[in-house]
């Protein structure tokens, strides 16, 4: 154990320690604490990981040493009753996984390129088009029929509702779980009705018997019928899954389509394999292996600018992380968007577009697996660019200042200024 039993980090003031200055500029602020080392201390009840060592880690004793005690809603969960359900949501999730896998999209492929296609020419007559409501559209629908079939009813409506209702995710002070905010008051509103029609949506395929291979919600039917999980277990999973899927996908897709915008040579090479490989047909699982290029566009894409850039772990039992203590209710946090510019890991090139970089393989290739479907349905019926104009103000995915600016340095005062 090291001798000093709290790790360094910027010299923030008061109990929030260096909150104000992360809530200023947040991807900035963790790109650059890293000079601070491996852990990082954020404030007294936050450690920040830095390596990608530490970080599969903690990654490989999360639901153990480290729980996820925050629910769909954002709001901290009661530690005890998190314990108590850990146990029946893995078994649940480990029956959904054995449809959210390659197999699975392999069953589910052709109704989802066909169901993106659809969507991508639509924008045509649309002229031009905002990238993330437009993208969420498809995102919502393309999960929706993955874990419940072609039928989804209001599933997308009400997951964008959601999602919604979650927004603005920061409050000036924090407020008692229990406070009956209106915002807390819409999210539940709107959690219910999802349920519900979730709920719905498993038995109407319960009661059709329909049974296909590439569907999440048939293996939960068919183990609530064998007593595995219940049928509140089942309903969870996939609302769980709805809503993880959602903003993620639509966020890569809209990364992907900007990257291919600034990148002329790489869309052209993407657009030369398209054709050569489908000739103007829509893909199925089976053209996948085939499509290396655009597979190393996703998973680049993914390395720059991953979707989850911030993950979160409370401590469970009482530890150590690089040499120092951890006790139960501290929090650890890694960011994926960090860890991928490491410059022990990455070349020079880390903050650069390189698609012969992304040709291995590891956790990115699960939601490469998942996004190409779209790219490839999307590619060839509508474009994507950015306005001339664009800021990092006034268009939410362009180019952010810390990719064009020399480093930025923290003063006595914990103040970041940005020295270009």
């Amino acid at each position: 154990m090291s001798s000093i039993s709290v790790p360094p980090g910027p010299l923030g003031t008061g109990r929030h320690g260096s909150r104000r200055a992360f809530d200023r500029d947040r991807l900035g602020f963790l790109l650059h604490q890293r000079e601070y080392g491996d852990l990082v201390r954020f404030d007294d009840e936050l450690y920040v990981v830095n390596s990608p060592g530490l970080a599969e880690e903690v990654r490989k004793h999360t639901n153990s040493t480290y729980t996820i005690t925050r629910d769909l809603l954002g709001e901290e969960a009661d530690g005890g009753r998190a314990s108590e359900d850990l146990a029946r949501w893995m078994r649940a999730r480990s029956l959904a996984g054995r449809g959210l896998n390659r197999s699975g999209l392999r069953a589910a492929g052709d109704g989802l390129a066909a169901t993106a296609a659809r969507h991508a020419e639509s924008w045509r007559a649309r002229g031009r088009i905002e990238a993330i409501p437009a993208l969420e559209e498809p995102s919502a629908r393309l999960i929706a029929e993955f874990c419940l079939g072609p039928e989804v009813g209001q599933v997308p409506a009400l997951v964008a509702r959601l999602q919604d209702a979650r927004l603005p995710g920061t409050v000036p002070l924090p407020l008692p779980a229990r406070w009956p905010s209106p915002r807390r008051r819409r999210l539940h509103r709107v959690g219910r009705e999802l349920t519900s029609e979730v709920s719905r949506l498993l038995d109407l395929r319960r009661r059709r018997q329909e049974d296909s291979p590439g569907v999440v919600a048939d293996l939960l039917n068919t183990a609530c019928d064998e007593d595995a999980i219940t049928r509140e277990e089942a309903v969870s999973i996939v609302v769980a899954n709805l809503f993880a899927a959602h903003e993620t996908t639509a966020a890569a897709l809209a990364w992907l389509f900007l990257l291919l915008d600034q990148n002329p040579q790489v869309r052209r090479r993407v657009l030369a394999e398209v054709d050569r490989e489908l000739a103007g047909r829509l893909p199925t699982a089976a053209d996948l292996p085939r499509l290396v290029v655009t597979e190393a566009v996703v998973k680049e894409t993914l390395r720059l600018y991953p979707p989850l850039w911030l993950l979160e772990r409370t401590v469970d039992q009482p530890t150590e992380l690089a040499g120092y203590p951890l006790r139960p209710g501290q929090r650890v946090a890694v960011s994926p968007f960090v860890l991928h510019r490491d410059p022990s890991n990455v070349s020079a090139t880390s903050r650069a577009m390189a698609t012969a970089r992304a040709t291995g393989s590891g956790p990115v290739r699960r939601m490469s697996a998942r996004v190409r479907p779209s790219m490839y349905s999307m590619t060839r019926n509508g474009t994507a660019s950015a306005p001339s104009t664009s800021s990092p103000t006034s268009y939410g995915v362009a180019t952010p200042w810390w990719e064009r600016a020399a480093p930025v340095r923290a003063s006595r005062r914990n103040r970041w200024r940005n020295s270009s």
